[in-house]
């Protein structure tokens, strides 16, 4: 009987060692929904709300959803297949005081003779639109913009986050002593959206506000309820690389040292909080390595492999996964542009064996109607990232 009841106890062990779980299906994806800057935005979105339900993740982090109605309509799209989500309300970042700049901030001369600002604007760079304006700015401007930063810098800020905008109102606003200007496009917008099929059992935002320039980033993090024990995931779009299109007028050297600031913050954050736990990062973090030999070029290179160390695994530099993610083969993005891999999903504290796939999603074209006729588009000017774990 006791030889019995050993045996008994011994494979019933054995059964509960060999218990196994699904894998788990993680997805980042750049939605692209830049009104007036990524093209076909409004027209896209009907598409994107038929189409993201429907990608087999379990998890899923979402970028560049800046509008309050955009935010509300993918919401509604994810709710049925997704029913536990992070979803931040917009909050608005104003100047400290009105008006943010005086008229001698932007009109006249230095005394060192250099044109202030706008008179440069006006002097050096008119009749200039688009590329050839920027161009002018960056290079024709550079000192009074330099200036401004140093002496105002929330006016030079906030003179930048009215790209876009019809440049008359913009300055009205600047000057205007009856209401605080916004600091950041999109009304404060991060654009971000985290989803789930699995309960959270926390979760939570770091800000990183005093860390942005131009538009915010912040940090959405969450402790996943999975079969196979809990997954700290975050979410996260960190500064782009705008040397080439708009000055910088941030508290760091450049958008290079500003995207690694952010980041520091978000591996502090997430690292403290899993304490040893398994580590999810996914997002449009606009940095990556170069591949020449698949024709990708590497953007903020530095912070990438700073970032990656030796502490996180990034499957989708892997030779057998590898694959831009930002790609000039995109019909949202020109031919000349660079093929970069900026999308990552970051895995610390997994080993590298439970990775058991790796793949680009949203790759599909769609047809959208535009003034009564029918352009082919992709769906984002990225395309989005899936990584098969298994727990």
């Amino acid at each position: 009987m006791l030889m019995l009841l050993l045996a008994t106890v011994f494979n019933f062990s054995n059964l509960s060692a060999q218990v196994t779980h699904p894998p788990i299906k993680l997805a980042t994806y750049n939605l692209g929904l830049a009104h007036g800057f990524v093209d076909l935005a409004k027209e896209r979105r009907g598409e994107l709300e038929k189409a993201l339900p429907k990608v087999p993740a379990d998890i899923f982090c979402m970028q560049e959803v800046w509008l309050k109605k955009d935010r509300k309509a993918i919401g509604r799209a994810m709710r049925t297949q997704f029913p536990y989500s992070i979803v931040p309300a917009i909050e608005k970042s104003k100047a400290d005081h009105a008006p943010v700049c005086k008229i001698s901030d932007l009109f006249g001369q230095q005394t060192s003779g250099e044109p202030k600002i706008v008179t440069c604007f006006q002097t050096k760079c008119k009749g200039l639109e688009g590329q050839a304006f920027t161009n002018c700015v960056l290079n024709d401007c550079r000192v009074s913009l330099d200036n401004l930063k140093q002496t105002k810098r929330q006016c030079a800020q906030a003179l930048m986050a009215q790209v876009g905008k019809n440049p008359t109102l913009a300055m009205l606003q600047l000057i205007s002593p009856l209401r605080k200007v916004d600091l950041f496009t999109y009304k404060g917008s991060n654009g971000l959206m985290l989803f789930s099929k699995y309960p959270f059992k926390k979760q939570g935002l770091t800000s990183m506000r005093a860390l942005s320039t131009l538009t915010r980033r912040d940090f959405l993090y969450a402790e996943v309820d999975l079969p196979g024990g809990p997954l700290f995931v975050g979410c996260t779009h960190p500064s782009a690389n705008f040397t080439q299109t708009a000055p910088y007028t941030g508290p760091f050297r450049d958008w290079e040292e500003e995207n690694a600031q952010q980041m520091k913050l978000v591996d502090g954050t997430i690292t403290q909080l899993a304490s040893g736990k398994p580590i999810a990062l996914l997002g449009d973090f606009n940095f990556g390595p170069t591949f020449a030999e698949q024709n990708i070029v590497g953007d903020f290179e530095k912070n990438y492999w700073d970032f990656v160390g030796t502490q996180y695994l990034d499957p989708m530099v892997w030779p057998q996964f590898r694959a831009c993610t930002f790609c000039n083969s995109n019909t949202l993005n020109k031919p000349t542009d660079s093929s970069n891999l900026i999308d990552h999903i970051f895995l610390k504290n997994i080993d590298q064996e439970q990775v058991l796939k790796t793949s680009l999603i949203m790759t599909e074209k769609v047809m959208v109607k535009r003034d009564r006729q029918w352009l082919s588009t992709n769906l984002s000017d990225h395309f989005g990232v899936l990584v098969e774990l298994n727990q």
